[in-house]
């Protein structure tokens, strides 16, 4: 007699590819959620490794995952490992890093003096941010104007009209994270 076996050679391993949060993000909320995608429905686990700690066992489900992390202020750095049943591992590739900014800008607006009393009918707003990519917005009465910020310095200027009488004039500056 005699007895015929079949056997599969696996020499590839799966993809894994991180879907969110982006690459090079910045984000103001410490808790984020990592999803991503793993080409093997077989693989029913990914680990999760968040700054080069201790990997956070993921579960895997018709080749997706979700986990939700913590991330710390500054640059985090993600990346996710999978493991086929024969051995092939493969990781999302290089680290993926994502930037936890939750402090608010801060604004100091250095002309024109407060309570400055003028008989010119136009002047100019000038000061500094600590916000260097920040997006700027010079309130002068209520209304809003973009307001350019240099992004070498954080410094601002914008000329104004005045109108008759009290005039009040105001800058903020939103960080580019995202909620």
């Amino acid at each position: 007699t005699s007895g015929t076996k079949t056997l599969t050679l696996d020499t590839v391993a799966p993809v894994v590819a991180i879907t969110a949060p982006a690459a090079g993000s910045t984000v103001s909320s410490a808790g984020v959620a990592v999803t991503g995608t793993v080409n093997d429905t077989a693989v029913s686990m990914a680990l999760l490794i968040l700054n080069g700690g201790m990997p956070q066992v993921v579960p895997v489900v018709g080749g997706a995952f979700s986990q939700n992390i913590t991330l710390v202020p500054g640059a985090n750095t993600i990346i996710v490992v999978t493991t086929d049943r024969v051995g092939n591992t493969s990781s999302s590739g290089a680290p993926l890093t994502v930037t936890l900014d939750n402090t608010k800008p801060g604004v100091a607006v250095t002309a024109p003096a407060n309570r400055l009393l003028t008989n010119v009918a136009s002047l100019t707003v000038t000061g500094t941010t600590d916000e260097l990519t920040g997006v700027g917005t010079l309130y002068l009465n209520g209304v809003a104007q973009p307001l350019s910020i240099a992004s070498w310095d954080g410094s601002f200027s914008r000329a104004v009209p005045l109108v008759a009488g009290d005039n009040t004039i105001e800058v903020r500056v939103a960080d580019r994270a995202v909620p």
